[in-house]
């Protein structure tokens, strides 16, 4: 039994307020649960089964914050860069929630870009892992490889 949603649905709703701005929730956590949220999400370009748990764990969660999830606020609170949002979409796409898989639909074409950099440590075998998803899955995907 994999604990990750469980774990993933709480800290979102722990950190709904911090992450929503219109959302009237009180904070029922310590400081430190949003750290582990953020490192949660930073693994995207290096795990890319995260996101396909993450998607899962929105789809399954019980809380009122998921019943009408704003994907698009959830990507930009966190900052992610467009391949993290690419693979955030595609795994949303690939889910079973209707409403969800819609959204994951509606952003508008990606462009993802593998950096060539330490900090990222995503190499030319994950990008095209992205653009082989990508494409396999009907979601049009413009990639511009940088120094890969």
């Amino acid at each position: 039994m994999d604990v990750f949603p469980k774990y993933f649905s709480r800290l979102v709703a722990a950190n709904a307020s911090q992450i929503f701005p219109s959302v009237n929730r009180p904070v029922t956590n310590a400081p430190s649960n949003y750290n582990i949220l953020v490192e949660e999400m930073r693994k995207l370009p290096r795990d890319f089964k995260q996101s396909r748990q993450i998607a899962e764990s929105i789809e399954t969660g019980s809380e009122d914050i998921f019943r009408d999830f704003d994907l698009s606020t959830f990507m930009e609170h966190f900052g992610l860069d467009p391949l993290e949002k690419t693979l955030l979409a595609l795994a949303f796409k690939l889910g079973s929630r209707p409403d969800l898989k819609t959204k994951g639909t509606q952003k508008p074409p990606c462009l993802a870009y593998c950096p060539n950099s330490p900090s990222t440590q995503v190499g030319p075998c994950e990008c095209a892992r992205v653009c082989v998803r990508a494409l396999s899955s009907g979601y049009l995907c413009l990639i511009s490889v940088l120094q890969c």
